[in-house]
């Protein structure tokens, strides 16, 4: 699948990890009047927490009122979203009657090739985290029961992939100078993909008294 831009992208990505980190710096403590009419969502989000931990010393009245509040502009985003659909139909229509249906085939191809892409992925993630979970859960079964040692293996299993995923990220960043993909990185990549979980495993499995490593 080729993708063809009829105009230049404007603007430059990034160039270093500190000015990813700036900018979002630089929306969290956004006003939040501007950060209303930007669409600043981190900006929003950041508001939205520090004033729900403030009102939480608010009178019962003010929370009652603040509640309908609530309540009613979740209403109105209710409706929207019921009316979302006719919306969209008439995005396609206008779409279809100005530029013709040759726009939907070059836009259904791409969603194709994307959600392919997504599902490749999810399923390798998916095997990976249940073949994980699977076999710790059969290690720990006999001496935690079944509940405890689906938990444990869950616990181990989550923050093995969090590492990996980290571990691969740094060796990536640092052997090819930024967030892509080289060749020659990738065996190192997987490498330390590889080894980063183990002592933590390590000693998860030993701590329930299942090492792998000697004889027990």
């Amino acid at each position: 699948q080729t993708i063809t831009l009829s105009n230049d992208a404007e603007g430059s990505p990034p160039v270093a990890v500190s000015s990813v980190l700036e900018s979002v710096l630089f929306s969290l403590i956004d006003n939040p009047i501007n950060a209303l009419l930007t669409g600043n969502f981190i900006g929003c989000l950041t508001w939205a927490i520090l004033l729900g931990i403030s009102f939480r010393k608010a009178p019962a009245g003010f929370k009652e009122n603040l509640a309908t509040l609530a309540n009613g502009v979740s209403d109105i985003v209710r409706y929207i979203i019921r009316l979302a659909p006719v919306g969209i139909f008439g995005l396609v229509c206008f779409t279809v009657a100005t530029v013709g249906i040759e726009a939907l085939a070059s836009y259904a191809s791409l969603a194709t090739l994307l959600v392919s892409a997504m599902l490749v992925m999810a399923l390798a993630m998916t095997a990976g985290i249940v073949t994980s979970v699977m076999l710790e859960t059969i290690l720990l079964f006999r001496e935690l029961g079944l509940a405890k040692a689906l938990r444990t293996a869950l616990g181990m299993s989550m923050i093995s992939m969090l590492g990996m995923e980290a571990a691969m990220n740094v060796v990536d960043y640092f052997l090819a100078g930024g967030a892509r993909l080289t060749l020659w990185v990738l065996p190192l990549m997987w490498l330390a993909g590889f080894l980063t979980p183990w002592p933590y495993n390590y000693w998860r499995l030993a701590k329930h008294g299942k090492s792998c490593c000697h004889a027990e």
